[in-house]
């Protein structure tokens, strides 16, 4: 009997050695740490929320990690692999924050000068807005959770048989 079960054996029955590259622990291979698309100051998109990304700039990577700086100048940690690279093209559905308008209003790129976007907002007008004022939808969004029962939803139904039982039982003769 083998004492080790999970250790490898050639054809001949004898136990193959692990891989240079192989993990102590666990005898699997090693995944190769590929170097990260990211370098400090790239503007990039991260996700906020379920459904948008929002433009942030990368301040420090560590591992597959990166800090990210957002317009507000907040700081903020997000996994690497959901940062997307930063651009936007004519036709492109945006939710950008106009001046003259409360909140996000959603409309489509239609040109670029520099950081600025000319916006034509489905409300009919048109408006430059500067690349950290639009969000765009986020193409990956994150899967919403199951909605959990409430203890209203239970309570109601408890109540309402209840209520019938009390009133079949008295009422109903």
């Amino acid at each position: 009997m083998d004492p080790d079960p999970n250790r490898r054996n050639n054809a001949n029955g004898r136990p193959v050695p692990p891989p240079l590259d192989a993990d102590a622990a666990t005898n699997e291979p090693k995944l190769a740490s590929q170097p990260s698309p990211w370098q400090i100051d790239d503007p990039a998109w991260a996700p906020v929320g379920k459904q948008y990304l929002l433009p942030v700039t990368i301040k420090s990577l560590q591992e597959n990690k990166a800090e990210v700086r957002l317009g507000t100048g907040d700081l903020l940690w997000i996994d690497s692999t959901q940062l997307r690279p930063l651009h936007l093209r004519s036709g492109d559905r945006v939710a950008a924050r106009s001046r003259f308008r409360p909140g996000h209003q959603l409309g489509t790129v239609r040109d670029k000068d520099g950081d600025d976007y000319l916006i034509q907002f489905d409300h009919g007008e048109q408006e430059w807005i500067d690349i950290f004022d639009i969000l765009r939808p986020n193409d990956r969004p994150i899967l919403p959770q199951a909605p959990q029962p409430s203890w209203f939803r239970w309570i109601f139904w408890l109540l309402l048989i209840l209520g019938v039982t009390l009133f079949r039982n008295f009422f109903w003769r």
